[in-house]
């Protein structure tokens, strides 16, 4: 697994963010508080307090999300368009759902091509996956008379 793989990965796992740590540190204090203080167990309510972000902590790490993203992709969003022209040079016209939902599964395709091709020299397998899976869920779509 390349360290960009781990690090898609990392965004999903919450033992992985980097606060971790000292949130579950204050969380087990304030449970410690809250056993000996009242003789009761903490709520999950209380609980959920404590692992509660503010909008600036959310905005915090979607920044540093953006960053790492950026190394790891560079700034393919910009190559989107050009690829899109290429395929469809006289536009492109879209008449119901089962359209849409084609076109958004193109739309992913066509973005993590970009993003595998950004990436050539790390070989971003988890890019060239989930292309895979698109692909496959287009030839489904494709396939069935109606969805």
């Amino acid at each position: 697994m390349t360290s960009s793989s781990k690090s898609k990965k990392s965004d999903d796992c919450l033992t992985c963010q980097p606060d971790y740590e000292q949130r579950l540190e204050n969380l087990l204090m304030a449970m410690d508080r809250a056993m000996k203080g009242s003789g009761n167990k903490p709520t999950k309510k209380d609980m959920q307090m404590q692992s509660k972000k503010s909008p600036d902590e959310c905005m915090a790490q979607a920044l540093d999300t953006l960053k790492e993203k950026r190394k790891e992709y560079g700034d393919s969003y910009l190559k989107y368009g050009q690829v899109m022209m290429a395929l469809f040079p006289n536009g492109i016209t879209v008449y119901d759902a089962e359209d849409f939902n084609r076109l958004g599964l193109l739309n992913m395709i066509v973005h993590k091509l970009v993003r595998y091709a950004n990436q050539w020299e790390n070989k971003h397998q988890d890019s060239i996956h989930d292309l895979g899976v698109y692909a496959f869920m287009l030839e489904a779509l494709d396939t069935h008379d109606s969805v």
